[in-house]
């Protein structure tokens, strides 16, 4: 704690160094249970298993002689390789296995590095295909790759076990990517929330904006468009909305 003086002030240099010791120890020493940790990657696992194969869906069976350049798109970057669709259904493939290796607790570092970066990948190819969630869980599972997350719920834990003399597995365990899970996790859901108090959303302004973009327009060249997501699969909805407005 900072060093009070007689006059009543607080030195500067003790404050300094109170405050920097909480904040190391707010991310450097927090301890988090291995079991909630290892209940987390089969969650994140499970999510990253079903979104991959969703989104593969959408290539599959599209023409293999076209892709991402063939069509008008709107890259993140320019340096970004343009993916044929036959490509970008691999990749989701591959993710998917990724995810796959993560739920049963084989190779999870590699496998959630491997997950975010072909996510990331895909991403990158085309703004037109906006999609929050896919930010948020490329980040998460890079993150994930530096949890201690396999110490219970998995076959290496399992395999582990089964060797003579095997130590103990940990029940608690420090780790500085679980606390930057934790709070990155609290902040995305915190402004979702403050997102929805604004007047835009009440209004239905925002809404309608949102699911319009979302519908199934068929933004892949005319060939075959996305499957919707949320409500764009029920239009009712959307001409429910669009009624309120025009009658206010």
């Amino acid at each position: 704690m900072a060093t009070p003086r007689r006059d009543g002030t607080t030195d500067v240099r003790s404050l300094r160094k109170a405050v920097g010791a909480r904040w190391s120890a707010f991310w450097f020493e927090a301890r988090f249970a291995t079991l909630p940790l290892a209940i987390c990657r089969l969650a994140i696992a499970t999510v990253l298993i079903a979104f991959a194969v969703h989104q593969r869906r959408a290539f599959v069976g599209l023409p293999a002689d076209r892709g991402f350049g063939d069509v008008f798109h709107l890259a993140y970057a320019g340096f970004v390789p343009a993916l044929s669709y036959r490509a970008t259904a691999m990749a989701y493939t591959l993710a998917a296995g990724c995810g796959a290796l993560a739920l049963v607790g084989l190779l999870v570092r590699p496998a959630l590095v491997a997950a975010s970066a072909l996510l990331t990948l895909t991403l990158l190819q085309d703004r037109l295909g906006f999609l929050n969630h896919q930010h948020h869980l490329a980040v998460v599972t890079f993150v994930l790759a530096f949890v201690p997350c396999a110490e219970r719920l998995s076959l290496r834990s399992w395999w582990l076990r089964r060797r003579p003399h095997a130590p103990t597995p940990p029940q608690v365990v420090t780790s500085w990517a679980a606390r930057l899970l934790q709070v990155m996790t609290s902040l995305v859901f915190l402004a979702s929330a403050l997102s929805k108090a604004k007047a835009s959303w009440w209004s239905g302004d925002l809404m309608i904006a949102s699911q319009m973009a979302n519908a199934d327009v068929g933004v892949r060249g005319g060939v075959r468009a996305l499957p919707g997501f949320g409500m764009s699969h029920r239009p009712w909805i959307i001409a429910a909305r669009l009624a309120a407005r025009l009658a206010g």
